[in-house]
C-alpha cells in the first residue's frame, strides 16, 4: 500500500512502487469500497496478499496442505445473466476484521453497510451503555451513553388559588411546586411556565366572568405528567336587592316591623 488519499489507499500490485491504474484494479475486482477499508485497517507501506475466492471448501491460502480426496475444481465458467449464485459463493472482496460489543454483549456489524442495531435490557433508574469497537490490530475505540429510565411521574403540588374560589380580580395567581427524578416541564391551561429553585412555580392567569378551569400539567423528560385543576368563579356583579316591606316612608306605632324582600346574586 503506497499511500492514502482522500480515504482511499493508492496500490501497487505488481511490486514496483507504482500506483496501479483503475483499468488494471478493475481487472482484478478492486473497488473505492475496498480501497476505503484497506486505508481504514493499514498504514502505507503495508504489504497484503490478497487472493480471491470464489469458492469455499475446507482449506484456505495460508493453511499449507493436502486437499481432501473429495475436493472439487469450482466452476469458474462465466455465469450468463440471471444464473442463481451458489448460496455459499460470494464475488469482490471485503475486508471485515472490526468487533464490536454493547456493555460486552457481541455487537453484529452488517458488513456491506456497517451499521449495528441490537436491543438491551436497561434498569430503573441512572444505565450506562457502552459500544466498544476493536480493529485487528487491537485499537479500540469506546462510546458511552448514559440512560436513565423513569417509571414515576412528577409530584405536582398547586398551592393556590384554592379550589371554587370566587373573586373579583381580573386574575388568578397560580402557584406551587412540581418535581421529578428527571427534568420537569410545567404548563398552566396550555402556557409553559418556568420552574424555579425546588421546583417552584408562579404564574398570573386571566380569568372572564363566571366560571374558569386552571388545568396545570408536569410533565417528566420520559414523558410521564400529571395534572392537577382547580375551578374559580370571577363575580364583579354585586348583588340584586328587592325590598319589599316595609314601604317607604312608612308611619307606624309598633315597636317592632317586618322587614322583608330579596336578593339574588350571580354567585
Amino acid at each position: 500500500m503506497l499511500s492514502v488519499n482522500g480515504g482511499i489507499a493508492t496500490v501497487d500490485v505488481q511490486g514496483q512502487s507504482v500506483a496501479a491504474t483503475a483499468d488494471t484494479l478493475a481487472k482484478l475486482g478492486i473497488d473505492d469500497v475496498e480501497l476505503s477499508r484497506l486505508a481504514t485497517l493499514y498504514q502505507p507501506g503495508a504489504t497484503l496478499w490478497r487472493v480471491p475466492i470464489t469458492h469455499f471448501a475446507l482449506w484456505d491460502w495460508d493453511w499449507f496442505t493436502f486437499l481432501p480426496r473429495s475436493f472439487k475444481s469450482p466452476d469458474l465458467s462465466p455465469k450468463k445473466k440471471g444464473d442463481a449464485q451458489e448460496p455459499n459463493s460470494c464475488t469482490g472482496s471485503e475486508i471485515n476484521a472490526v468487533t464490536a460489543n454493547v456493555n460486552g454483549q457481541p455487537l453484529a456489524i452488517d458488513s456491506a453497510s456497517h451499521t449495528f442495531s441490537r436491543s438491551i435490557t436497561l434498569a430503573s433508574g441512572m444505565n450506562f451503555v457502552t459500544i466498544t469497537a476493536t480493529d485487528a490490530a487491537g485499537n479500540a475505540t469506546s462510546v458511552v451513553r448514559q440512560i436513565t429510565v423513569d417509571h414515576t411521574p412528577p409530584t405536582l403540588t398547586v398551592t393556590g388559588p384554592a379550589e371554587s374560589l370566587i373573586t373579583k380580580e381580573l386574575v388568578a395567581h397560580v402557584n406551587g411546586t412540581a418535581v421529578g427524578s428527571s427534568a420537569v416541564t410545567l404548563t398552566v391551561n396550555g402556557t409553559a411556565v418556568t420552574l424555579g429553585a425546588g421546583g417552584a412555580f408562579a404564574t398570573d392567569v386571566s380569568i372572564t366572568e363566571g366560571a374558569n378551569t386552571l388545568t396545570v400539567v408536569a410533565t417528566n423528560a420520559a414523558g410521564l405528567s400529571v395534572t392537577a385543576t382547580r375551578h374559580v368563579v370571577r363575580d364583579t356583579q354585586a348583588p340584586a336587592l328587592g325590598w319589599s316591606a316595609p314601604a317607604d316612608s312608612t308611619i307606624t306605632t309598633a315597636s317592632t316591623i317586618n322587614v322583608a324582600g330579596t336578593i339574588t346574586d350571580a354567585t
